[in-house]
């Protein structure tokens, strides 16, 4: 009887582990919604040449050198939305979205990036200081720093920073992230027309 008992109570096991695994598949998590952001178009037609210009990667803080989509529930603490994701690390979305806009002007000889072994006149160096939704407020904010720097001489021509917010409709991340694509707009448009008139 102990040896039926065995062999019984052996299959019994065998038989559950598919439904084990099965468990394990049904509680893996869904994978993250992607998300991407647009270039900003009508920025206008500038007069001139710009000359060859270089477009560095915008620094950041470790919460925004990510794929995360940041919330702020509260003055003090810094959050993510769950099961979202940019399409590309912030910054780097930024950076590409930054030489696209500058590029639609026609105003430069050319746009690049660190690697395309371009002859530069000019650099856009920047620094991440917001992009992220404000929960309390239910606002987007985005803030960017930006310096011209001759290539040349290695002098800051000019240094400012950008900023703009914008209402969401709801905290859904598909408004949260039309409202950051929005205000992220508003400042790259300002700071290629800003750049621009100074080089």
């Amino acid at each position: 009887m102990k040896k039926t008992w065995k062999k019984i109570s052996t299959f019994a096991m065998l038989a559950a582990s598919p439904l084990v695994l099965a468990g394990c598949i049904l509680i893996t998590p869904p994978p993250a919604r992607t998300f991407d952001l647009s270039a900003p178009v009508g920025i206008g037609n500038l007069r001139g040449n710009a000359g060859q210009i270089l477009i560095v990667e915008p620094s950041a803080l470790q919460a925004l050198d990510g794929r995360g989509i940041v919330v702020r529930p509260g003055p003090s603490e810094l959050n993510y939305f769950p099961g979202a994701q940019w399409a590309d690390r912030l910054p780097r979305l930024l950076q590409s979205k930054m030489q696209e806009s500058f590029e639609s002007t026609g105003r430069a000889k050319a746009i690049g990036k660190p690697g395309d072994g371009l002859v530069i006149d000019y650099q856009i160096l920047s620094s991440l200081r917001a992009f992220e939704f404000d929960g309390l407020l239910q606002t987007a904010k985005v803030a960017i720093s930006i310096k011209i720097v001759d290539d040349r001489s290695g002098s800051v021509v000019a240094s400012k920073e950008f900023s703009a917010d914008a209402i969401s409709a709801s905290q859904n991340v598909e408004d949260v992230v039309f409202a950051l694509d929005e205000a992220m707009d508003d400042v790259i448009i300002d700071i290629v027309r800003w750049s621009l008139r100074r080089l």
